[in-house]
């Protein structure tokens, strides 16, 4: 029985890519990394511990790189042991097959004996031989006896796969998939595991570059004026806390800071936490919180720890004037809002919208209001630190 060889070379690549896919899906090794991969990978998004599991999630990716570097090889390879040509003539005898050109002269000659199996699907007969060669042929063309017959000599010698095999296989990579997926997915889910704190930080942090580092040329106002080109900021702003480390020329340290964002209308709108670490990195970094839609939680807007009122303090006070007196190597600048200082008037310096310093009276028993304080950091105790309260 003889057949004119009809199938392309894009038909013969993609054979040859999808026979090799599905090896390296039934390959026992591959499914196993493969269901370890999910399993480190939930790990990580669940718990993260990276020293511990990052390790393993790379070995992975490498054997994975290099299955696919192997896949590619192998596909290359088998795709130039081609032994047929488009219009060649196919000739099967009980014997061997026998490739001719269409001038009849025989090119190639294949005995039955080194066929190492058989596999068919509704339209097509692939033959498999040693060598890596392979011979798909149209099953309309080969005659109902020659297809017996093969079928007869691969059950022989015990070479056909089963379907039942191929199809376990296959549920078993997609219930790998579908429950991984799940389990990452879920860790992903705001508050359950590891991975949703990242993605939350990734959603609501946001990098400022600052034009300067150092406190006495940037103070407060060109940090905010550098946040809000970022990041839209609420109308009204009260401090709940303000801490800065800075060395003596002014290059700042860190920057510790949270403020409560109001509405147009006093409700709470947008909290906002900002920091900055020098030795981690040069550049600012801010958490938003956006609270509309979410029910008020006690928060309310406090005049006296208005944001304008710390801006004003840091724009007036002699800030390296203060700091020179000390020689020491760290300063601090500490803001908590109002204060009730009592009678002790050590180190307290009145000043006013306008940046008027004067030193509190005899007769002001109790000295309170909004608060900003320099001092040597570590030696609080030793060296008095100088406090500003704002007064109205």
């Amino acid at each position: 029985m003889h057949l004119k060889y009809t199938v392309s070379d894009k038909d013969y690549r993609r054979f040859i890519w999808k026979e090799l896919l599905f090896e390296h899906v039934w390959n026992p090794l591959i499914l196993l990394a493969y269901f370890a991969f999910w399993q480190v990978t939930f790990l990580l998004a669940q718990y993260g511990m990276l020293k511990r599991n990052l390790p393993f999630f790379i070995l992975l990716l490498l054997f994975f790189i290099g299955v696919m570097v192997e896949f590619l090889f192998r596909g290359d390879r088998r795709i130039h042991r081609k032994v047929t040509n488009y219009g060649d003539l196919l000739y099967f005898t009980s014997i061997e097959v026998f490739i001719m050109e269409k001038d009849g002269d025989v090119k190639n000659c294949i005995p039955w004996k080194e066929l190492k199996r058989l596999r068919e699907n509704k339209k097509w007969v692939f033959l498999y031989f040693t060598d890596l060669r392979f011979i798909p042929v149209e099953k309309a063309a080969i005659q109902e006896s020659m297809r017996g017959e093969l079928r007869q000599l691969l059950e022989s010698k015990k070479h056909i796969r089963k379907v039942g095999l191929r199809w376990t296989v296959l549920v078993l990579w997609g219930l790998i998939t579908v429950f991984g997926m799940y389990a990452v997915g879920k860790s992903a889910v705001s508050y359950n595991g590891k991975l949703s704190w990242k993605i939350e930080q990734w959603k609501s942090v946001r990098k400022v570059s600052l034009d300067s580092d150092n406190i006495y040329e940037i103070r407060l106002e060109g940090m905010m004026e550098r946040i809000g080109r970022r990041i839209e900021i609420s109308p009204h702003l009260s401090v709940k806390d303000y801490s800065v480390h800075f060395q003596a020329d002014g290059t700042i340290d860190t920057i510790d800071m949270f403020l409560y964002g109001f509405d147009g209308n006093y409700k709470p709108h947008r909290n906002y936490l900002i920091w900055y670490d020098r030795e981690k990195d040069k550049s600012l970094y801010v958490r938003v919180q956006n609270l509309e839609g979410i029910e008020e939680d006690g928060t309310a807007y406090d005049l006296d720890s208005d944001f304008a009122i710390l801006e004003t303090m840091m724009e007036k006070i002699p800030l390296e004037e203060d700091v020179s007196q000390w020689k020491e190597k760290e300063y601090g600048l500490l803001y908590k809002g109002n204060y009730n200082w009592g009678s002790d008037t050590t180190g307290i310096r009145l000043i006013d919208k306008d940046g008027a310093v004067s030193l509190p009276s005899r007769e002001e028993w109790e000295i309170k209001g909004p608060s900003l304080s320099v001092y040597c950091v570590g030696r609080q105790e030793e060296i008095p630190p100088v406090r500003y309260v704002y007064k109205k």
